[in-house]
């Protein structure tokens, strides 16, 4: 489904819950907690609940859907600037055909990446950048 689609299926779900809603909200507090119960004695709360009570999990799920959609949507966004921005550091140090890049000169993280495809291999300390490079081949 896209994403339009959800969003007219949450609404198309929310205008049919409503009047089912609207009914319980009638509803006295004696007749939706009875004597002190958690169940309400009245069985036609307890058919508008039966109802409503899957109706309101698959409005859950499909808005737990869009957020994961658009979760992912930020996080491919963040890693696509990563990228570029890794591709396009300058070389700190080369040592074994590996290239060393500093991407934050304010902090004291290191990667390694690949000299030709330019991708990121190893983010860490400097010390550990140096031996990864060393102990790998290109």
């Amino acid at each position: 489904m896209t994403e339009d689609e959800l969003t007219r299926e949450i609404e198309s779900l929310r205008e049919l819950c409503r009047p089912m809603w609207t009914a319980l909200e009638s509803f006295s507090d004696s007749e939706l907690v009875g004597s002190g119960r958690v169940y309400s004695p009245c069985s036609a709360v307890r058919e508008l609940y039966a109802v409503l009570k899957p109706l309101e999990k698959k409005t859950e799920n499909l808005k737990m859907e869009l957020q994961d959609r658009e979760r992912q949507r930020l996080n491919s966004a963040a890693w696509d600037r990563k990228a570029a921005a890794i591709a396009a550091a300058p070389v700190y140090q080369s040592k074994n055909g590996w290239e060393i890049i500093r991407l934050d000169p304010t902090m004291p993280v290191y990667n390694v990446r690949d000299p030709y495809t330019k991708e990121e291999v190893y983010t860490g300390c400097l010390r550990r950048c140096r031996e990864v490079a060393s102990e790998s081949r290109p």
